[in-house]
């Protein structure tokens, strides 16, 4: 254990951030890491995170650390934030490293800010989700009409896009082919295809398939 800091040994053995409420849940794994975290939300933030977890030992202060940084802060916070600055604050003062040798775990922090941000986006985004979807059995001028009313007056007006100064467009539909783009709010220019995560990009083909009544779309941006 003395390879490890003080500090990371400290919060391993917290209670603070243990817990299994909150509005929406998020499972983040690695080959060594699995925890179940929990959100709270103050308006369009991130009010609280708490977390459970089988695991036991000093990276349960890895957990207790990311629920403690990033509970009261912006999507802004969460979207920024660097793996490094974990690092940092998990050190002692004597600039002891938080962990031994390369056992840091970079990935897992990485992978439980992509899940935040999307199950974040989901938790929104399909609310009342029911409301937007197209007819049963409708035509494809319908299905369109459906998809462009949801981006327009649904998902194109959440904090969530518009902190990024992005708008989601409809380009093409074709059965199950859902064709998108991302625009910049700023400057009208495309966005790259690439602008959303994998994760992100996830929840809305699930949303769309939704909208539309398929199970699976392909969902493809440009």
């Amino acid at each position: 254990m003395e390879s490890f800091s003080k500090r990371i040994l400290e919060f391993s053995k917290s209670k603070d951030f243990v817990g299994n409420t909150g509005e929406f849940s998020f499972v983040v794994k690695s080959a060594e890491l699995n925890s179940r975290f929990f959100v709270s939300l103050n308006r369009e933030n991130i009010g609280s995170i708490s977390y459970e977890s089988e695991l036991d030992g000093p990276f349960l202060g890895i957990f207790h650390s990311l629920c403690k940084l990033f509970s009261n802060s912006s999507l802004d916070r969460v979207r920024t934030f660097a793996p490094r600055e974990l690092e940092s604050f998990l050190r002692d003062s004597n600039q002891t490293p938080s962990v031994p040798g390369d056992q840091f775990p970079t990935q897992f922090i990485e992978d439980f800010k992509k899940v935040l941000l999307s199950s974040y986006l989901a938790f929104f985004a399909e609310e009342d989700i029911s409301g937007w979807c197209a007819r049963e059995n409708a035509t494809y001028v319908g299905n369109i009409k459906a998809i462009k009313e949801f981006f327009t007056l649904r998902l194109n007006m959440m904090n969530y896009f518009s902190e990024q100064n992005i708008e989601v467009n409809l380009v093409h539909l074709a059965g199950k082919e859902v064709v998108i783009e991302f625009i910049s709010t700023v400057n009208s220019l495309k966005l790259a295809p690439t602008s959303l995560s994998n994760e992100e990009f996830s929840v809305l083909a699930k949303i769309i398939g939704t909208i539309i009544g398929h199970d699976q779309i392909n969902l493809v941006a440009e």
